[in-house]
This record gives C-alpha cells, sequence and structure tokens, in this order.
C-alpha cells in the first residue's frame, strides 16, 4: 500500500511539472529606452531609511548626528589649511632669506589641496514607506544638504512636507539625481515650490536625472516643475513624469519651458500621462527646437492616447533616435502615417509598436518601412497584434457574442466573399505579415535590424520555419543575426498547406 501511494504521488508531481509552465523570457522589451542606473550607484555613503518606521524625531536625530559630524570635519579641515598656510609663509621667508628658491613646501601644499578635494564624501538618501507626514518632510529636508543622490517614495508628506523637500532638492547645489514618487501631493505643492524657488533666486545647475512620477501632478503643476528646472536645463539628461495626470496642455508645458532649452536631455519617459495626438506633436517641435548639436532622445509615450498623427510626429522627428509607443490605439487606418515617418527619420534606431491594434496590412507597411535600404532600425516591436488575416478572423470570433456569431455566419452563407471588400460577411484579402518578414530578411534588408518582437500575433510552426531559412539565408550573405522573440503564439493551430517559398 506505502509503496503504492509513492508511486502515486511520484506520478503526481511529475505531471504538475509538466503543466507547468515555461518561465517568461528574459530577452523581452519591456521598454526601448535604455535601462537607468540604480539610485545610489557611485555613492560612498547611503543613509536608508526604506521599509522602516522613520519618523520626524529619527530623521532629525540623524540629521543633528549628520551636521556634528560635519562642523567636527570642517574643523579639522580649518586646522590643516591654518598649518599649510604657516608652513608657506615659513617657505616664503626662508626663499626670501636664502640663496636657493624652497619650492617643495609649495608642492606639497598643492598636493594636499588635491587629496582634500578627492575625499569629497558622496551621499544617498533613500526614504520609502516611511508614513514621515509634513512634520517628517521638514526634517527629510534637512538631510538633502550634502546629499547626491536622493529618492523619496510613498512616504505619506502631503502637500506641506512634499513642498519642503523639494526646495531643499532642488535649492542643492551637489544633488545629481533627485527621485520622488507615489505621494499624491497635487498641483499645489508644485506651484508653491515654485514660487519660493524664484524668491531664492536658485541658481544651482547639477541636476542630471528627475524622477516625478505618480504624484497626481496635473498641467498647472507641470509648468511650475518646469519653471522649477529651468535653471538644471543645462545639465539635465533624464526626465521621467510617468503616471501623471499631464494630459495634451501638461505635456506641451513641459516640451515648450524644459525640452526645448535642455540640450543634454537623452532621456524623456513620459509613459501613461494620458497624452494624445496634440502633446506628442508639441513635444516633437520642442525636440526641433533645440540648440544645434543636443544629444539624440529615447522617448516613452507608452499606456497613452496617441494615434497614428502623435506617433508619426515623434518618428518622424530626426531627434528621436529610440521610441516606445506600445499600448496606444493606432488602429489600422491610423498607422498609415507611421512607414511615411521612418522614412524621413535616418537616426531610428528602436520601434516599440506592441499591443497597438494593428493590423495585417499596417504591420507590413511598418516593416516595408522598417527593411528599407539605408535605414538604421536595430529593434522592432510588434508584439500582441494581429499581424495575419487569420489571427484577425480568430481574435474577432473570440471576441464576439454568441448571437453575432451566428448571424455572421447566416449573412456569410447568404453573401459571396468578394475580395476587397469590408463589410459583414465579406472576406478581406489574405495578408501574412511573417511571410513579408522572412523574405525581407532573406534577402538581406533591414542590414541593421538585430530584435524583432513576435510576441502574440498568430505566428504558427509554419511561420517559424520560413523565419529560421530566412535567418540561415542571412548568415549566408554575412550579416547579423536576428533574435526573433515570439512567446505565446500557440492559440492557432496552423493548416496543412504548401509553403510559401522566400
Amino acid at each position: 500500500m506505502l509503496a503504492r501511494r509513492l508511486v502515486q504521488g511520484a506520478l503526481l508531481l511529475v505531471l504538475s511539472i509538466a503543466k507547468t509552465p515555461p518561465p517568461p523570457s528574459p530577452l523581452y522589451v519591456h521598454s526601448v529606452l535604455h535601462p537607468p542606473p540604480a539610485f545610489g550607484d557611485g555613492c560612498d555613503e547611503t543613509l536608508d531609511f526604506r521599509f522602516v518606521a522613520a519618523d520626524a524625531a529619527a530623521l532629525r536625530a540623524r540629521a543633528a548626528a549628520l551636521a556634528e559630524a560635519a562642523a567636527a570635519a570642517a574643523a579639522a579641515v580649518e586646522r590643516e589649511t591654518r598649518e599649510r598656510e604657516a608652513a608657506l609663509v615659513a617657505a616664503r621667508l626662508a626663499s626670501a632669506l636664502g640663496e636657493y628658491a624652497h619650492r617643495e613646501a609649495f608642492a606639497t601644499a598643492d598636493a594636499a589641496d588635491d587629496a582634500a578635494a578627492a575625499d569629497a564624501t558622496t551621499r544617498h538618501v533613500a526614504c520609502q514607506e516611511a508614513l514621515l507626514g509634513a512634520d517628517g518632510g521638514a526634517a527629510l529636508a534637512a538631510l538633502v544638504d550634502g546629499a547626491t543622490d536622493l529618492s523619496v517614495v510613498d512616504c505619506d508628506l502631503g502637500a506641506g512636507g512634499f513642498e519642503k523637500v523639494l526646495v531643499a532638492a532642488l535649492s542643492s547645489p551637489g544633488l545629481r539625481r533627485l527621485r520622488v514618487a507615489s505621494d499624491l501631493v497635487g498641483d499645489a505643492a508644485f506651484v508653491r515650490a515654485a514660487k519660493r524657488l524664484k524668491k531664492a533666486n536658485a541658481s544651482h545647475a547639477s541636476l542630471a536625472r528627475v524622477e516625478v512620477e505618480r504624484v497626481g501632478l496635473g498641467p498647472a503643476g507641470a509648468e511650475a516643475l518646469c519653471r522649477a528646472l529651468a535653471p538644471h536645463a543645462p545639465t539635465l539628461a533624464r526626465l521621467s513624469l510617468r503616471g501623471n495626470c499631464l494630459c495634451d496642455g501638461g505635456v506641451a508645458a513641459v516640451a515648450a519651458k524644459l525640452v526645448a532649452i535642455s540640450p543634454a536631455l537623452a532621456e524623456i519617459d513620459l509613459a501613461q500621462t494620458a497624452c494624445g495626438d496634440a502633446g506628442a506633436v508639441a513635444l516633437a517641435r520642442a525636440l526641433a527646437k533645440r540648440p544645434p548639436g543636443s544629444a539624440p532622445v529615447a522617448v516613452d509615450v507608452s499606456g497613452n492616447e496617441l494615434g497614428g498623427r502623435g506617433v508619426a510626429a515623434l518618428a518622424a522627428s530626426p531627434a528621436v533616435a529610440r521610441l516606445d509607443a506600445r499600448r496606444n490605439a493606432l488602429g489600422d487606418d491610423d498607422a498609415t502615417l507611421v512607414p511615411r515617418a521612418l522614412r524621413k527619420n535616418e537616426r531610428l534606431e528602436a520601434l516599440g509598436l506592441a499591443h497597438c491594434g494593428l493590423g495585417p496590412g499596417a504591420a507590413d507597411l511598418i516593416l516595408s518601412a522598417a527593411a528599407r535600404k539605408g535605414a538604421r532600425l536595430e529593434v522592432l516591436d510588434l508584439s500582441g497584434n494581429a499581424l495575419t488575416t487569420a489571427e484577425v478572423e480568430r481574435r474577432r470570433k473570440k471576441g464576439e457574442h454568441a448571437l453575432v456569431g451566428a448571424l455572421s455566419k447566416m449573412a456569410s452563407k447568404a453573401l459571396p466573399p468578394a475580395a476587397g471588400d469590408g463589410g459583414l460577411g465579406l472576406s478581406a484579402p489574405d495578408v501574412d505579415v511573417f511571410v513579408a518578414a522572412a523574405r525581407a530578411l532573406g534577402a538581406g534588408q533591414a542590414p541593421k535590424l538585430r530584435w524583432l518582437g513576435l510576441s502574440d500575433t498568430g505566428l504558427t510552426p509554419t511561420h517559424s520555419r520560413l523565419l529560421a531559412a530566412a535567418a540561415k539565408k542571412r548568415r549566408g550573405r554575412g550579416l547579423g543575426a536576428v533574435e526573433v522573440v515570439a512567446l505565446a503564439n500557440g492559440a492557432a493551430a496552423a493548416k496543412q498547406r504548401k509553403e510559401p517559398v522566400i
């Protein structure tokens, strides 16, 4: 009996392992932006208040200890400076009275100055889920002085505490990176902070990365934030306003008041900001107004309300090198503007159009534009779109009501199919983007392409064999390999048919 139970347990374990789906591939592109470095990288000291019950009293005690240590260090530096000055006076006197000049003392003093400059400590302040409130925000603001990195996430600061932290951060001359996130403070805190910074006449230009995410920022707050960040425009390299309801007005304000005057800006993250076509066009125009020699930009506008006009405006901008426009409802008709834009921008290296509602017709045009001679596109993500006529039909049947399906079937029997018609019950011409992609890759087109996302697009085993043959032909031409990522494509089984020739 025991042996029988052991055998049954082993069989159940084997079956459970067999049914477990394989882990998702780590190669799936979630964003075409470069992965930003972690906050605190390169800092010598970290004040870590993440996931601890830090309150105002604890932060004030820590700030007092730091102030005391800084005062002691300053006193030590002052003593060393006075000793060096006394040594220099003695050396000058000996040089004046002696026969030969004594320059060793000067060289020693210069080396000591260089060593003191090299010993400057960089500090990272991190605070997360600390429930600080307004009083804790004031205490946290006291820790900003002398920090190079500041990360404040979900600390329940409220408008008053958030304002104090923001003013302290934008007034600190050595701060290089600022991240504030997940604290719904609204526009008022930013408006008041901008007024205080204007009165203080802050002119420090040190910030390279600014991430203000999911804080309830609207158009008025975005405009105030841009005024506060204007002094940092010469050094600003990354700007993220992800997760705020900016709408077109807020995006246009950011574009005109900050992006247009930031020549070093290389990454703009406006994902999930309710941006539409008008905001995207305003951003493209602002990028065109930047000074000559400005850095190429990676733009993330995923999860917004863009149509073909907005995506095409950004894709056509010569300033844009990487564009992530995933999860925007482009549609087939709207997306025909994108291929024309791709032909205008010779600098574009990566384009993400996953889950944009593209059909096989629009996807075929986009792929043809990306495969043209001279294109520099390295990454193209078309995942989540229906790239064959069969996949479009399968999704339609899966999503429609049973009664609608029955009526559609009756109409298709009553009306004979006619190619080219798009009405009820009439079939559209068969379009298969995978065949076109295999032919283009096998012919050596898109010479720079190295990554192609085709997950959840209706790809079948027949298509996989076509792409494998194309990869072999491509290697025979001496071109680099193209990595094709095609997860979650087992929904539709391929019918037995003669495979197309590529």
